[in-house]
């Protein structure tokens, strides 16, 4: 790897970051390349806590972009809205005093949300229907698709909720009790015309259990994993979607891109760069022949306006001052316009983004991280 670049973890991430020195005089950058695609912050709103699971629903089936973002806590649950801004509303019909188990849009424009006590049916006229769970048992694990609703109760108990062509949710009457608590369960999508041909099944801690209905469920023994990802479409004005994460909305940029990065421009030729290992800081020096630094600038700017106003007449003396004014307050990027170059040879420059300003023809070429042998310390 050339002196100019360096793959290191500075920023305490999962995997290390790629270290670029690259570009001439004031079009030079430094760049930070990560492994993934670039994100954009779309929308931002503040928690009240750390979050568990995150859901996005949609208020109708045939709604392009969903409209909530559903977090759960370890005893409530937080409903947002998605617009223009991302809002906390209290009207959606979610309760809000108790965690959410699974969440998501049933049948064509009705909501359902699981908690550990009971299934609410929310209609779109804001109607709820809740079931609760019988005596002291609680829901463990859930599984909904568009229009089933399965639960495990503690001690393995199995109900059944399908929704008819009226839209209301009903218990389907027969339960099944298995020997084992169930660890997850999965329901697939399917459509209505094929519920009655479904046949469902389920799984405990020790062997799996068939048993005949109008059900297609899976219920495993093993759950693997706790991380969940939730993605959330919405609208904006150049068409690019979004994925809801547990504290906003972010945009994915670039699709099918390997790498990602970030520029910060430089003002002179980069030479080299170390890393210092105590302190992870990057130190990186910038050199340019018959270059001028900033001091030299300002001052042969201010040389330069003198002249101005002395070369003109009397009766353009005015007029050449406010020139001079506008000249000494007019900054043109150099990344763009150029570099105030030296008409005579043997001049340099540099650095600019270190914390050490070298005088007019003083230059750095060469930077190394050197520990000594007596003490801890580490030198440069």
């Amino acid at each position: 790897m050339s002196k100019n670049e360096q793959i290191a973890n500075l920023a305490n991430e999962d995997t290390p970051q790629l270290y670029v020195a690259c570009g001439r005089g004031p079009r030079s950058t430094l760049r930070v390349l990560r492994h993934g695609l670039e994100v954009s912050e779309m929308a931002v709103s503040e928690l009240p806590g750390n979050p568990n699971t995150v859901w996005t629903v949609r208020r109708h089936v045939e709604d392009e972009f969903d409209a909530y973002i559903i977090v759960s806590f370890v005893n409530a649950t937080l409903v947002l809205s998605i617009g223009e801004t991302v809002e906390e509303v209290t009207d959606s019909g979610f309760l809000g005093t108790t965690p959410t188990l699974s969440c998501s849009l049933l049948g064509e424009d009705a909501l359902v949300q699981v908690d550990p006590d009971g299934i609410r049916h929310i209609r779109a006229d804001k109607r709820v229907n809740e079931w609760k769970t019988p005596g002291k048992k609680t829901i463990m694990r859930c599984a909904v698709n568009q229009r089933q609703v399965v639960i495990a109760l503690t001690g393995g108990e199995l109900v059944y909720f399908e929704m008819d062509p009226v839209s209301q949710l009903n218990e389907y009457t027969e339960r099944k009790e298995i020997s084992a608590d169930v660890v997850c369960m999965s329901l697939a999508n399917v459509p209505q015309e094929e519920l009655p041909l479904l046949s469902r099944r389920a799984g405990g801690q020790h062997c799996p259990h068939h048993f005949p209905g109008p059900l297609g469920l899976s219920a495993a023994a093993e759950y693997a994993g706790s991380a969940r990802a939730a993605r959330v479409t919405v609208h904006r004005g150049d068409g690019r979607r979004g994925k809801a994460g547990l504290a906003g909305i972010l945009a994915l940029e670039k699709l099918g891109a390997v790498f990602n990065q970030v520029a910060f421009p430089l003002q002179y030729t980069p030479r080299k760069f170390v890393i210092h290992p105590e302190t992870n800081n990057l130190v990186l020096i910038e050199t340019d022949h018959n270059a001028y630094t900033e001091a030299t600038k300002a001052q042969r700017k201010q040389q330069m306006a003198e002249e101005m106003v002395e070369a003109a007449g009397e009766d353009e003396r005015e007029l050449a001052a406010e020139m001079a004014a506008a000249f000494l307050n007019e900054k043109l990027p150099e990344a763009i316009f150029g570099a105030a170059g030296q008409p005579h040879p043997g001049h340099h420059a540099g650095p600019s983004q270190t914390t050490l300003d070298l005088e007019q023809n003083e230059a750095a070429f060469s930077v190394a991280i050197c520990r000594f042998s007596k003490g801890e310390t580490t030198g440069m």
